[in-house]
């Protein structure tokens, strides 16, 4: 510790150091790395100077209007083009997820096995946006796999009851941001497991009713536990 005389440590720098050496001393990881408990998390916050904090916090809160303003111009050139190319039957399933967002859900559960690929090429210019989409129930087929394998934002899927077939999920591998994967009575068996082994993103996967044996899964969630399966 510092001479008397000297400036001392504070609680908030010394349990910092403690924290730091009973977690390895590893000098090359940054806090994020690290991962520290929200108490030093604290801590190192209050390191840094007021006016530096109070700084920082209105550059954030400016970076939060300024996508708010960019999300509204999204938002109203999508539904120009939402007005203009998708048919009438299929506007009211398109929908943004949250007020300040560009982002879409569409659902087409509605219109069960009318809903076919042809109907899915019509949104083809509003792929990027897609974050949710919910095909249960249609009668898509693998162009349509094709083309949301190109939709790389989305992060929930739902093709129960679909005619998705093994190769189908080898496609939807591609998707890296995919979060939830419903393929709940389907016909796919075992040998899509290993397609859905290499997608490091998922964390949620339906697979009840399928050819699927709760053998497969028991081994599959052992080697995946990060990966809820519901089955």
């Amino acid at each position: 510790m510092p001479p008397a005389e000297q400036t001392q440590l504070s609680e908030g720098e010394i349990s910092i150091l403690s924290w730091w050496v009973a977690s390895g001393a590893q000098r090359d990881l940054t806090v994020a790395q690290a991962q520290p408990p929200a108490e030093i998390v604290t801590a190192i916050t209050e390191l840094v100077p007021e006016e530096v904090r109070e700084q920082r916090e209105i550059e954030r809160l400016q970076e939060i209007v300024k996508e708010k303003q960019e999300a509204k111009q999204q938002r109203i050139a999508l539904n120009t083009i939402i007005q203009a190319n998708t048919p009438g039957t299929l506007q009211p399933m398109l929908r943004f997820v949250s007020p300040y967002s560009a982002n879409i859900h569409f659902s087409s559960v509605s219109l069960q096995g009318e809903f076919g690929d042809s109907d899915f090429a019509t949104l083809e210019g509003l792929g990027k946006y897609l974050t949710s989409v919910d095909l249960s129930y249609s009668s898509i087929s693998s162009p349509t796999i094709k083309a949301l394998a190109a939709c790389q934002n989305i992060h929930s899927l739902r093709l129960a009851s679909t005619k998705i077939s093994v190769a189908d999920v080898a496609q939807l591998s591609k998707l890296e941001r995919l979060k939830t994967l419903s393929l709940h009575s389907t016909e796919i068996d075992a040998t899509a497991l290993q397609h859905l082994s290499k997608m490091t993103s998922l964390r949620e996967l339906c697979l009840w009713s399928t050819k699927v044996t709760p053998e497969e899964i028991a081994a599959f969630r052992e080697t995946h536990p990060e990966i809820h399966v519901v089955y």
